[in-house]
């Protein structure tokens, strides 16, 4: 018989996983060159803690990112007023009417839901708007408010589910702490306090985001696919940049080669342009598209470029400046990736989403650069700026594959994070409330005299029509805010404190009714930056002196007039409820207290209790 000849064993290989995240194979047959064990290795073996350790650090890095969100929606919660302003006023009260009472049939609804506001078809919008005035009975714009920044929540969830996604709970946590700080900021502040403008301009992130986010999990399941072309539909009608969605879907479905799902993606995409287009009439108002680009091209880039860094707005060259540096790490992210033959298993959702983001800007400054530069600055578009840098920094972390160099630019990230942060509430808290002061005051008013009407829109004639033709139909509700609910109280003064300086500058007009005296938008500057200056109305008669506090408001009047941002906080309004105050006639001052230092202006203006 022959011998048979002993087997030898094939080859074996199995897969690790290093520290960062890379797939390995190793050879098990060839002791000669293997590797010590990962123990040995500080390089790669990532350091271990134990288990109560690291659900208390989880604990406590949660309760940091609450931080931020908390205190928006203390923001948000506090500040949300139930009276329209802008466009609230067709986009809103005059659909409603219309849609209640002038259409009759299915089909001129639908047509009103998707017809064309300026140069969006804000359909999502309308549908907000309908199921609000159907659960309420009539239109409330608070309600509106709050629905519009809940988004954030989405944003905030979608982006944690779609970022390092290799790493443990707790890495994960770490990696992700700059991000509440990012996006939490009152950058966008307009949209904290205005209803159809936050339901548009964040809810536009919500649905490209979920789209783009269900589009890279779409080897998974097919109700991934059903998903991304559903939200991205659905971006398209909220805002018009929606439609950019399906452009960046394109090559991650050509990288992907899923070229069936490419087919019903375009044919989706095609549909969807070809619906929103149909009918369209450019906005009269409008320059025309790209004119600024091909006439002054300068003009264009400068307004792209502080759209797109506009979150770093210290000081007045920053946006342009910091546009250019994201840009630059925009481009060279995904080329070093490439370079790194790493694209295939990187962050495609946060590239999808950082391209469309960009396209999304191209688009405004392609629109309304014809406007000039500052128009870039405004905060409705401030998301735009904020998402650019929540992509730049998470695909900064996760490019990275040194395991100190993550922990590095985790914590470069939160610093920046915390200064634009910080930063945004020093700029715009004073806008928020100066926006609720106005809303609030022109309810009060009202309530006490239907003839101070005060309409915050750009046609004051139209914006009457459609508000009284609105409570005649029953369609909004004005709210029950009466003056009283504005009054401040009396704080007892001696003579002593009222002496007369030659330092302030006022402009105060008593608006007397039967039980109050308003001053509505007054404004009062010493020779002291006025943010850091306390002011006071000052009743004064023979026998009691009283100090009033004032609610603080924007006047970019009195800036202009000083030629200097110190003094934009110097406006002020203040109820005073003469019950409060003890018989006897009264004369009017201002006081304003710098660092505990008091200037006082006495008024000509005086009244009777």
């Amino acid at each position: 018989m022959a011998k048979s000849k002993p087997t030898v064993p094939a080859k074996q290989k199995t897969k690790s996983t290093t520290a960062s995240g890379e797939r390995t194979i190793v050879d098990t047959n060839q002791a000669s060159v293997v590797s010590p064990p990962l123990a040995t290795r500080p390089d790669t073996q990532p350091f271990r803690i134990p288990k109560s350790a690291a659900f208390a650090a989880g604990i406590l890095i949660g309760l940091i990112a609450l931080v931020p969100i908390v205190r928006y929606y203390d923001v948000v919660w506090h500040n949300a007023v139930n009276v329209p302003f802008e466009d609230d006023f067709n986009s809103t009260l005059q659909f409603i009417t219309n849609y209640a009472f002038h259409s009759q049939s299915l089909a001129s609804k639908w047509r009103l839901i998707f017809a064309q506001h300026n140069e969006h078809r804000i359909a999502f919008d309308r549908l907000v708007f309908l199921v609000d005035y159907a659960i309420g009975g009539h239109v409330n714009f608070r309600n509106q408010i709050l629905f519009g920044n809940l988004s954030l929540v989405f944003v905030f969830w979608l982006l944690f589910a779609a970022s390092f996604r290799q790493v443990t709970l707790l890495q994960k946590l770490f990696y992700f702490l700059p991000v509440p700080f990012l996006l939490f900021q009152l950058h966008f502040w307009e949209l904290t306090v205005w209803g159809m403008a936050s339901i548009q301009n964040l809810y536009i992130v919500v649905f490209s985001l979920l789209s783009l986010y269900a589009l890279s999990r779409v080897s998974e399941r097919p109700a991934w696919f059903l998903m991304a072309c559903l939200s991205a539909v659905a971006a398209a009608f909220t805002s018009g940049n929606g439609m950019f969605t399906f452009l960046v879907g394109i090559p991650f479905l050509v990288l992907t080669k899923n070229y069936r799902k490419l087919g019903i993606w375009t044919g989706i995409a095609a549909v969807t342009i070809f619906l929103y287009f149909w009918g369209y009439a450019k906005p009269g108002h409008h320059p025309p598209v790209l004119e600024t680009f091909l006439t002054n091209s300068g003009q264009f880039l400068d307004h792209f470029f502080t759209l797109t860094g506009s979150n770093f707005s210290a000081k007045p060259n920053q946006p342009i400046l910091a546009g250019k540096w994201m840009l630059a790490l925009a481009l060279g992210i995904p080329i070093y990736v490439i370079y790194q033959k790493r694209l295939a298993g990187s962050n495609l959702t946060l590239f999808m989403l950082l391209a469309f983001m960009y396209i999304s800007c191209l688009s405004v400054s392609a629109g309304r650069a014809g406007f000039g530069v500052a128009q870039a600055m405004g905060p409705r578009y401030g998301i735009l700026s904020v998402m650019l840098l929540i992509s730049l920094y998470i695909l900064c972390v996760e490019t990275a594959t040194n395991r100190y160099v993550k922990p590095a630019l985790t914590i470069a990230g939160l610093g920046l994070a915390f200064y634009l942060y910080t930063n945004s509430y020093k700029q715009h808290l004073s806008k928020v409330a100066d926006r609720t002061a106005n809303l609030e005051f022109s309810v009060a008013l009202y309530n006490d005299n239907p003839d101070n009407l005060i309409l915050y829109w750009g046609d004051p004639k139209l914006a009457k029509k459609i508000f009284q033709d609105a409570l005649k139909k029953g369609i909004y509700q004005i709210p029950a805010l009466t003056l009283a609910n504005l009054k401040s109280q009396p704080i007892p003064l001696t003579g002593a404190t009222l002496t007369p300086t030659n330092d302030v500058a006022a402009d105060v007009k008593p608006y007397p009714t039967h039980d109050f005296l308003v001053m509505y938008q007054a404004w009062a500057v010493n020779s002291q930056p006025s943010n850091e200056t306390q002011i006071q109305l000052v009743a004064q008669s023979a026998q009691n002196n009283y100090a009033f506090d004032t609610r603080r408001q924007i006047r970019y009047d009195v800036a202009n007039q000083y030629q200097s941002t110190q003094f934009l906080q110097a406006g002020f309004s203040c109820v005073i409820r003469k019950s409060d105050l003890k018989p006897g006639h009264y004369t009017l001052g201002v006081r304003l207290i710098t660092k505990g230092v008091p200037s006082y202006l006495p008024l000509t203006d005086g009244f009777d209790v």
